[in-house]
C-alpha cells in the first residue's frame, strides 16, 4: 500500500504507515492539493529551467526532492534576487482539515522575523502547485558538515559545538509560536561564518 501523505510504501493490509503514521485507506478521495497538482513524475521536477511562476519567479534549477516536494532555486524577475521556492508535492495536503492546517502554519511562520530563521517572503498557488517562497542560501549545511567530518575520521570539539547548539536552542525557542512546525534535520541547518540558521520553517 501506498501512503499518499509521504509516498512510503507499507504492507498491504496495514492500518497506519510506518513512516509518518498515516492511517491508511484502500481508497481515499484526492485533497485539494491534488487537483492542483501537475500530473508529472514524482522523480521529475513540477517546473523546468526557465519557467516563470506566477509571472514574478523565473526558475533557475532544482536543488533538493523530499518527501514533501521540491526545493527550487529562482530569480525574482524584479528584483533580480535570488530566491528558494518550495513546491509542495500533490498528494501531501489530503483533506480541506489539512489544508486549513497548514495555511495557518504558513501564516504564522512569516510572522517570524529572527537571525537563526530563514523568514518566509512570499507564499501561493498557481493551477498546479502551492508553493512558498524564501531567501536563496549559500552555504554548508549542517549535514554536509558532519559528512566531511566522519570522511576525515574528525569529530567536532566543545568550541565547535557549544556555538552550534546555542544558536539551534534559540531557533527553536523561537519556533515555539508557532501551531506546527517540522523538519528540523542536519540538511535544513546551515552554518555560516557567525550563525546558524534553520530553513525548515514550514514544512507540513
Amino acid at each position: 500500500m501506498l501512503c499518499y501523505r509521504c509516498g512510503s510504501y507499507a504492507p498491504d493490509g496495514s492500518a497506519t504507515c510506518n513512516v509518518c503514521q498515516e492511517p491508511l485507506q484502500p481508497s481515499r478521495k484526492a485533497g485539494t492539493a491534488e487537483k492542483v497538482a501537475v500530473s508529472r513524475s514524482r522523480n521529475q521536477p513540477p517546473y523546468v529551467e526557465g519557467e516563470m511562476l506566477v509571472e514574478r519567479y523565473r526558475i533557475s534549477l532544482p536543488i533538493a526532492q523530499g518527501t514533501a516536494g521540491w526545493v527550487l532555486e529562482a530569480k525574482e524577475e524584479k528584483s533580480a534576487r535570488a530566491v528558494a521556492i518550495k513546491v509542495l508535492a500533490g498528494n501531501l495536503l489530503q483533506t480541506p482539515e489539512e489544508l486549513e492546517h497548514f495555511t495557518k502554519t504558513l501564516e504564522s511562520a512569516k510572522s517570524i522575523s529572527h537571525d537563526n530563521i530563514v523568514n518566509i517572503l512570499n507564499s501561493g498557488s498557481d493551477d498546479r502547485h502551492l508553493f512558498y517562497v524564501m531567501p536563496m542560501m549559500h552555504g554548508v549545511n549542517l549535514r554536509k558538515m558532519i559528512n566531511l567530518r566522519l570522511e576525515k575520521n574528525q569529530v567536532f570539539s566543545l568550541g565547535e559545538v557549544v556555538p552550534l547548539l546555542a544558536h539551534l536552542a534559540t531557533a527553536i525557542d523561537q519556533l515555539f509560536v508557532m501551531p506546527a512546525h517540522g523538519a528540523l534535520r542536519p540538511t535544513n541547518i546551515f552554518v555560516l561564518a557567525d550563525l546558524l540558521r534553520f530553513t525548515g520553517l514550514a514544512h507540513y
